[in-house]
């Protein structure tokens, strides 16, 4: 049995998604993607594969370390003001916080890919692959990965240091200067790095999936009388995973602006969206939502990121009074709006079929089923019960991202306020809005995870796996 196509597009997305350099300090195509990609598939194998648990643990940290790292940034740049010294102390605590996550992970994913084929029968994971006239082995490939990894933090932290105030003046000044072509040198050299290492990373997935034998070794290692057992395990782990995903997109969805960001929301709603793909993608693969819920996600997280650089772009150019005076600055907000207006309808376009997905989920995979024997009354009512848990989360979310679109027209309208020395101020037209948006966030982030304990619950029944705290 080969290393099928669509695992091998997906691991092709998560080695991509490593490959961007991160420019002023900012990864703009997040590392969690591919983090969280790894972790998932290495899932599928880690009760068999010795070092693939350990491996998927350090991917996952890794993954929640960058999406620290997004809100983090930005509260980092909304503080630029006080001075740029702290962008190399930002850059350099990031940096080594991910090579200690990363290398103890990436070593570990290669054990297991050795171990599983020199003891399975994929042996064609540890066979050399012809490439770039010369031999190259999974040894090398895996040392290639951690030199790879220790540049890339180094190049990324190395022009950050031109961000320091120096004794002398005329230092700080030359470093000021240098800084973009340092930076724009080594983004250009970690991107040929990047994308040979990519390369000859995908040229031995490549070949492992060409020969074959990769599923066919984890099954001889599980042995036939575990299989069913591993299998049951693997797909209660998916959908486990699923639910914390779509509990951590809720947290996302959170707006917090501190007094320090100039009211920039420091949690974007872009992350929200790549969140919520993940959790869709995760469903999709599992037969739990159709490809419509996957195109609407994937439509929705783009609309987001547009929203997201031309929010930034419009923050750092214009203030809230620019929209009451300036007429550039009201037409260039005008798009934020349109924008906004189709980010809205793809969200609740993707909350309904999430919702379906969901519902039918409760009926179909959960440990009370309505077709078994025995479906007594009460065991009707309970599920009655979660299907009106997952309909009053989504009108929830439904109900949040209206308020979220509404806030959003309503800035462009700001009211104007006389100020006691004299000169006008403008505030936004109903202040207490964002604050109860920003409540009724918080509330379903506290839903979203009391609903993904409750089916989290409900899948371990199904798949007879124990509930957690009963291990």
């Amino acid at each position: 049995m080969k290393l099928n196509k669509s695992a091998y597009g997906i691991l092709t997305l998560a080695v991509l998604t490593f490959l961007n350099p991160n420019f002023n300090a900012f990864d703009f195509f997040p590392d969690f993607i591919g983090a969280f990609i790894i972790a998932a598939v290495l899932s599928r194998a880690s009760d068999v594969v010795p070092f693939f648990k350990e491996a998927q643990d350090g991917f996952t940290r890794v993954g929640v370390l960058s999406l620290i790292r997004l809100p983090a940034a930005l509260v980092m740049y909304a503080n630029l003001h006080t001075g740029m010294d702290i962008v190399p102390l930002f850059t350099l605590v990031f940096c080594t916080l991910e090579l200690i996550l990363l290398y103890p992970a990436i070593a570990n994913l290669y054990r297991g890919l050795v171990y599983l084929g020199e003891r399975g029968s994929a042996v064609g994971i540890v066979k050399p692959i012809k490439l770039f006239g010369r031999t190259v082995g999974i040894e090398w490939v895996k040392n290639l990965s951690l030199v790879f990894f220790g540049v890339r933090a180094v190049f990324n932290f190395l022009p950050q240091l031109c961000h320091l105030t120096f004794y002398s003046q005329r230092t700080t000044y030359v470093a000021r200067r240098i800084y973009a072509p340092i930076e724009i040198s080594m983004l250009l050299f970690l991107l040929f790095f990047g994308i040979v290492w990519a390369v000859i990373t995908l040229s031995l997935l490549r070949a492992v999936r060409l020969r074959g034998g990769v599923a066919d070794g984890i099954i001889a290692m599980a042995g036939e009388e575990r299989l069913a057992e591993i299998s049951r395990s693997a797909s209660a782990k998916s959908h486990v995973r699923s639910l914390n995903l779509l509990w951590l997109a809720a947290l996302f969805n959170l707006d917090i602006a501190l007094d320090t960001t100039g009211g920039f929301n420091v949690l974007p709603r872009f992350i929200f969206a790549i969140l919520l793909l993940l959790a869709v993608w995760s469903f999709f693969t599992r037969g739990a939502l159709r490809l419509s819920a996957l195109l609407s996600a994937i439509c929705f997280s783009l609309v987001s990121l547009a929203v997201l650089l031309l929010c930034t772009e419009f923050s750092e150019v214009y203030s809230t009074q620019d929209l009451a005076t300036n007429t550039v600055a009201q037409g260039e907000y005008l798009l934020i709006e349109i924008l906004s207006g189709a980010e809205l309808l793809l969200y609740l376009l993707l909350v309904g079929l999430t919702t379906a997905g969901l519902v039918l989920g409760v009926k179909r995979h959960t440990g009370l089923s309505p077709d078994g024997e025995g479906y007594s009354k009460s065991a009707r009512a309970h599920h009655a019960g979660l299907i009106k848990l997952v309909v009053g989360f989504s009108a929830w979310l439904g109900a949040v991202g209206i308020l979220k679109f509404v806030n959003i027209i309503l800035n462009a309208f700001p009211q104007r306020m006389e100020a006691k020395e004299g000169y006008t101020v403008y505030a936004a037209r109903l202040p207490w809005l964002g604050t109860a948006t920003f409540i009724l966030s918080l509330v379903l982030v506290l839903y979203a995870f009391y609903l993904s304990s409750t089916l989290k619950d409900e899948v371990r029944m199904k798949y007879g796996l124990p509930k957690k705290g009963e291990e």
